[in-house]
């Protein structure tokens, strides 16, 4: 079963590392910026959805750290979730990549965005 963890961003007195975001497919709705929680997987979940940008943050070591900047990083895009991923080697150093994902299955933003409707 796959492990679900919701992550609040609201980081209150925390300054988040730097996270580059590379786009790799169109999105299948428009990516509202949002301060709620995202999803964050440790594997790709069975429900349909489109991985819209990788992410990538510098490995300082500090995992939980690292996680909670993908995750305010893929809230700030609109995203629904992001999927952790591998350390990988770049010219920079180590990096914590992670894939930024976008529910295809419903026509609803996840409560937690509290995005007004229309």
């Amino acid at each position: 079963m796959t492990k679900l963890l919701l992550l609040s961003i609201a980081l209150a007195g925390c300054s988040p590392a730097e996270v580059s975001s590379t786009p790799v497919h169109p999105s299948p709705r428009p990516m509202i910026s949002h301060s709620g929680s995202v999803e964050v997987l440790y594997r790709a979940p069975a429900r349909p959805h489109v991985d819209v940008s990788e992410l990538l943050v510098a490995d300082s070591g500090d995992y939980a750290a690292e996680t909670q900047s993908l995750a305010a990083k893929a809230s700030a895009i609109g995203c629904d979730g992001v999927v952790l991923g591998a350390i990988r080697e770049t010219a920079d150093g180590r990096s914590v990549m992670a894939s930024c994902i976008v529910y295809t299955d419903a026509d609803q933003v996840p409560v937690s965005w509290n995005v007004p409707r229309h």
